[in-house]
């Protein structure tokens, strides 16, 4: 039995191949002639098709690797097929991502958006129909659909300062990749967050020696599983009368963070110093 490929590479652009051959037989008599009916099977006895009546066959493949057929039947011989190989020809993917505001305030809503396309050549063609992964510092993750220009878009709401990074057809826990024809990729961009603040304890003295002692909590509304914000330094001034005029001390980073001084249920860092006014 003969088996052909045409053509012998597939790509996004041609996903499928065509298989295509002969099923010949040796008679009693010495003499060979095309077979009609015979099974040709691929891959196992559950997977078949028959001949034509010039015992020819032929179906369609999408998937690359090395290829063969069989024949097998209570009156004919087993026959093997001779293998074929298929090159798959793996198309580079390009994303493009754009945040609608960064930085932006805890809460608010950003919107991620960009583009897919796939190399075809030297042209770059919109990916239609395909779906990205969009991995952002909360959860659920989205899983937006291109549409007919391969633009993609999806909101959520801004909690943490982290990340915001878009996959495509990605490799996730050994399984195979959703378009085989396609090459993974991804993009990120920086997402930074603002959370609001407030002084939420705060106490100050002075000794007969000019040294000003200060102590407080900065309380940070942000989520419980916060690992901790980037906090700006605490800028402590000082005046001997309320009027003024102010002279700034110096600067306080925090302390420690959830402090049992501070005894507010949300985020708080510890912040406690002493300076000289002199």
């Amino acid at each position: 039995m003969t088996l052909v490929a045409n053509p012998t590479t597939i790509s996004y652009n041609q996903p499928f191949t065509n298989f295509s051959g002969t099923v010949t037989g040796r008679w009693p008599d010495g003499s060979t002639a095309p077979i009609a009916d015979a099974r040709v099977c691929c891959g196992d006895n559950n997977n078949y098709l028959v001949t034509n009546s010039s015992g020819q066959f032929s179906f369609p493949v999408n998937s690359s690797g090395k290829q063969h057929v069989f024949v097998t039947g209570t009156d004919l011989a087993l026959a093997t097929s001779p293998y074929v190989t298929i090159t798959a020809d793996t198309a580079p993917v390009r994303l493009t991502e754009t945040l609608s505001s960064s930085p932006t305030s805890y809460g608010k809503t950003v919107t991620v958006s960009g583009t897919a396309s796939y190399q075809s050549g030297s042209i770059w063609k919109p990916l239609v129909g395909v779906t990205v992964e969009v991995s952002t510092p909360v959860y659920p993750q989205s899983a937006p659909v291109t549409n007919s220009s391969g633009h993609y878009r999806t909101t959520f709401s801004a909690t943490l300062s982290d990340m915001v990074t878009v996959y495509f057809n990605q490799d996730v826990f050994g399984a195979s990749p959703t378009y085989p024809l396609l090459k993974p990729t991804q993009t990120a961009r920086k997402l930074t967050v603002t959370l609001p603040t407030a002084i939420t304890q705060f106490s100050a003295s002075v000794d007969s020696g000019g040294t000003v002692s200060v102590a407080g909590c900065l309380g940070v509304d942000g989520p419980a599983y916060s690992p901790g914000p980037t906090v700006v330094p605490i800028a402590i001034q000082y005046s001997s009368r309320a009027s003024g005029p102010w002279k700034q001390l110096g600067m306080i980073g925090h302390e420690n963070t959830d402090s049992a001084g501070c005894g507010v249920s949300r985020f708080e860092i510890y912040f406690a110093r002493s300076f000289r006014t002199q």
